[in-house]
Formats: C-alpha cells, sequence, structure tokens
C-alpha cells in the first residue's frame, strides 16, 4: 500500500515521535508511532519501528499488540501469533488481544486453537457483541482477514498518550475445549437441508450436491440436473439395499458413506438418519479433508449419521 497524502497534524506529530524515539529507543511512545505508520500504509517503517520498540517494552501486554497487529497486516503470521498470545496474556482483562489473535489463528486455518480462544472470550467476555460475532464467523469458517472489533488507531493513541505502566502480565492457562454447537429442536428438517445444501456448495465450492429425504423429498443446488438425480438415486438404492441385506446376514454395522471413483470425478454418499446426501468430487479433491468439513456442517444443522 503506498503511502497516504499525510494531513500537516499527522505529519508533524510523526516528526515529534521519530525524535522521541530515535533519542530513547524504549519510549512507550514508538506504539503511537508505529500505529500512525500502520494507518497512513507504511507498513514496512512501522514493522522496523514496533519491532524494535517492543524488545524495550517485552512486559507491555499493548508494545505486543500493536506489533502483532502489524505482522497480521504483513501476512507474517508466525510472528503475530506470537505477540498476540503474549499480548492476550498480558491484557487478560481486554478483549481485543483475544479478538486478533483469534483472527490470527483462522487465517492458519488453525481451527482447534481458533475455538480455545473463543471459549476464553466467552468465559472472560460473555456479553460482548464482538465475541458473539467472532463465534458467527469461526462457525462459518471464513478465511479472509475480518476485522473483529478491534479498536480502531484513535482509540489507541489515546491509550497510549500519558497512560500509566500497565500492571504485570497476567500469565492464564487454557485448556483445550471442544465447543459444541447446540441448534434448536424447532428448526424444520427442510429448513436444515436447504441451508446445509447451500452451505456445502458456498464452502467448499462443490457444484453438485444433492440431499433426499427418506420421504423422497429432494434438495439439490442449481446446476444438478434432475437427470443426474435420477441416476444417483437409482444407484444409491441399490447399493443400498445390497448392503442392508448383506448386513442382516452377517450383523454388520451399515456403511456410513460409499465412495464410488471414475477417472475423473468421485462421487460420494454420506448415510444419515434422515435420508441421504451425495456430492460429486473432482479427483484432485482431497477426500479426508472435505469428509472433515462435511462433518462439520452435518453437526451445524444438526444431521447424524447412521
Amino acid at each position: 500500500m503506498s503511502p497516504r497524502e499525510l494531513s500537516p497534524e499527522v505529519r508533524t506529530r510523526i516528526a515529534e515521535l521519530k525524535k522521541v524515539v530515535d533519542a530513547n529507543p524504549g519510549s512507550p511512545l514508538f506504539m503511537e508511532l508505529a500505529e500512525l505508520l500502520r494507518r497512513e500504509g507504511r507498513l514496512a517503517e512501522a514493522y522496523e519501528v514496533a519491532r524494535q520498540g517492543v524488545v524495550y517494552n517485552r512486559e507491555n501486554g499493548w508494545a505486543h499488540f500493536v506489533f502483532g497487529r502489524i505482522c497480521l497486516e504483513m501476512g507474517k503470521l508466525m510472528e503475530a501469533e506470537k505477540e498476540l498470545t503474549e499480548a492476550s496474556s498480558a491484557l487478560s482483562r481486554e478483549p481485543a488481544p483475544y479478538l486478533l489473535l483469534g483472527q490470527t489463528l483462522i487465517r492458519k486455518r488453525d481451527y482447534n486453537g481458533a475455538r480455545i480462544v473463543l471459549t476464553n472470550l466467552e468465559e472472560r467476555f460473555p456479553t460482548n457483541s464482538d465475541v458473539a460475532r467472532f463465534r458467527r464467523y469461526l462457525e462459518q469458517k471464513l478465511i479472509p482477514p475480518l476485522d473483529f472489533g478491534v479498536p480502531d488507531t484513535e482509540q489507541l493513541v489515546e491509550k497510549f498518550k500519558g497512560a500509566a505502566p500497565p500492571p504485570p502480565p497476567v500469565k492464564t492457562s487454557v485448556q483445550p475445549v471442544e465447543v459444541i454447537v447446540s441448534r434448536p429442536e424447532e428448526i424444520s428438517l427442510d429448513e436444515r437441508a436447504k441451508s446445509l445444501v447451500t452451505s456445502i456448495a458456498r464452502f467448499t465450492g462443490i457444484q453438485d450436491v444433492i440431499f433426499i429425504t427418506r420421504e423422497s423429498k429432494i434438495y439439490r443446488t442449481s446446476t444438478t440436473t434432475m437427470d443426474k438425480i435420477r441416476a444417483y438415486n437409482s444407484l444409491f438404492s441399490t447399493i443400498y439395499a445390497t448392503v442392508k441385506k448383506y448386513n442382516d446376514k452377517t450383523q454388520l454395522g451399515l456403511l456410513k458413506n460409499i465412495v464410488i471413483e471414475t477417472e475423473q470425478s468421485r462421487f460420494l454418499i454420506v448415510v444419515l438418519r434422515d435420508g441421504w446426501i451425495g456430492v460429486i468430487l473432482d479427483i484432485e479433491v482431497e477426500l479426508g479433508s472435505f469428509r472433515i468439513q462435511l462433518a462439520r456442517l452435518l453437526r451445524r444443522f444438526d444431521f447424524t449419521t447412521i
């Protein structure tokens, strides 16, 4: 990002802060300088200022926060995670470091880590609207960077101006907790099925998704023709009848999913208590990763396998 046209006041303030920080590298005013440079799009300069300043201010949680935010905007995700972990430990009463740490983990696709952060947030800030918004984004597994309610630069700069030194860092112990999303039982099968088909297509990019209930009601993506549905339904019915007959004789559990491969694609069928769902995958798609994504969506919409 190219530097923006600075107002005379901002230009003057940056010049003043540079003189202070050059003369005293340990001055906490480096945070205000780094934030102003970041706001103006001068990320490389902001990074160097913050990187040097945090060395002299290791006990200051906001110093780690400022540096971590700059690292995140530059795509330096390992550094961002390290600095924001320090910030969230030192600033345990502030939601902003946790929110930004959660955003970093989502960009790294570390969803387990992000769930742990969410649990910590909900325990500490149960009524915070930004925390609720973070939960929604995490449930949808959105990858692009999003601003989860982190204070803007003006608010941060006000904190830095004449602020008293922060209290000693408080180390917290966070234990992994599996977050289970409960769904209201009153949501109809019709609504859940439509939402499931739409979500699979949206979050995985799969074009052909079919859901058929035990009452033969059909839900499908717009690209899935009725000819495909009839062919797949006939195929599934034959396989299911064969498996069930085999099961009756051997007392084995029914297959939960069936994969049929051709040279160019895979057809995956998952048997549910409410019916069955089928998807057509390109042969390049990693089947294990897709199954994990699908399992999460099934839990989200309260569908269970046999």
